[in-house]
């Protein structure tokens, strides 16, 4: 077998998700994202587990992702957080599943499908407070439309929600107006005895950085993972990485100065240098940006990937760690002393935490510890 590899830390992941429980205390639903795989991660195994942790939740973005958790026996709560597509409203009856809506036809979709399973489907009305992508705007008609999903017999208007597109910026004030809009459109609902049992905006960022948008549920992502999503937003509860992306050194060569490395030529050794060639690439999932600013380690020492990251290799200069040997471990991101988070990793390529893992693909083995 190929010596690149994820190890998938499940335990980690239910301690994360049993920190984040305790931290917002016990008013406070936790709803725990596992769409895209889990972020690459896993999505059954980690759906699993969040759940034995202690999420009250769980949400993906499709329907196809519900069904494939339903199928591998997951029975808690989930929302589907993208459009779900009237002509699939059949499917949301099926699986017991939770369809956000912000369109009239979609309503009255899930409620002719919910009757004819003899069903009662939950719904979120998704309110757009700043991404400009899916949710009604917040308009007279908007609030018209919100109360008139408590008359479907079938549909049971259980939660509002929004996202914010700006809480992991240095300057807090966008998402303080998202979140401003978000409330007045809540109070309006309230004042017509409208407004659903549930409310939740808070994602990663909001969880740690505004309190005030827990209302009564948050929507656990990236943290769950192990990883803040950005710098800013500081970590008070230690969360552990899950995911470890090892491969290992299969060659090793000196090159003198002034050889071109990769494609493009893109890094010339300043000096003779010794290279090493790792079995991953830009087809496992390992981003063509990682090249000339990632850095990996390597027997304790953190050494930089040179040249362009190819389909399926990727060089590293050893010249730091002459005693390096062929089938040495590299770890890529991960559980390491001292830690290496998808978010160092991140901001060392101009991409964010999120995509690092959510991209690593099929090809990679994932190999999963027991939860303890």
């Amino acid at each position: 077998m190929r010596p690149t590899w994820a190890e998938v830390n499940l335990t980690a992941l239910a301690e994360n998700v049993a920190k984040v429980k305790d931290y917002i205390g016990p008013d406070v639903l936790l709803n725990c994202v596992v769409k895209g795989d889990a972020y690459g991660h896993g999505a059954r195994q980690i759906a699993a587990a969040a759940l034995n942790g202690g999420a009250d939740s769980l949400s993906v973005a499709t329907i196809e992702e519900a069904a494939e958790l339903r199928s591998s026996g997951i029975c808690g709560p989930i929302l589907v957080l993208g459009f779900v597509p009237p002509k699939d409203a059949w499917q949301v009856a099926r699986e017991n599943l939770t369809a956000t809506v912000f369109l009239p036809e979609q309503a009255q979709a899930l409620q002719a499908a919910a009757a004819r399973a003899g069903k009662t489907i939950k719904i979120h009305l998704k309110l757009d407070t700043g991404m400009s992508r899916i949710g009604i705007a917040g308009s007279d008609q908007d609030v018209l439309f919100a109360k008139s999903l408590k008359t479907y017999e079938n549909l049971e208007f259980e939660g509002l929600f929004s996202h914010f597109s700006l809480a992991e910026t240095e300057n807090p004030s966008l998402a303080l107006q998202q979140l401003h809009k978000f409330e007045i459109f809540s109070d309006q609902l309230k004042i017509l005895g409208a407004c659903p049992p549930v409310l939740h905006m808070a994602n990663t960022a909001a969880i740690f950085r505004f309190k005030e948008s827990h209302f009564n549920m948050v929507r656990l992502g990236v943290g769950m993972y192990g990883s803040m999503p950005a710098s800013i937003i500081e970590d008070p509860l230690d969360l552990r990485p899950v995911m470890t992306l090892k491969t290992s050194i299969v060659y090793i060569k000196e090159v003198e100065k002034g050889r071109a490395i990769s494609y493009d030529g893109t890094w010339i050794a300043p000096k003779d240098s010794l290279i090493g060639t790792l079995p991953i690439g830009y087809a496992d999932g390992l981003s063509r940006s990682f090249g000339n600013k990632a850095q990996v380690w390597v027997r304790g020492t953190l050494v930089p990937v040179v040249g362009r990251v190819c389909m399926d290799q990727t060089m590293i200069d050893l010249s730091q760690v002459p005693q390096a040997q062929s089938g040495d471990e590299v770890i890529i991101f991960g559980e390491s002393q001292p830690k290496r988070s998808t978010l160092m990793l991140a901001e060392e390529v101009g991409e964010i935490p999120h995509q690092i893992t959510a991209v690593i693909s099929k090809r990679v083995p994932r190999f999963y510890n027991n939860l303890k």
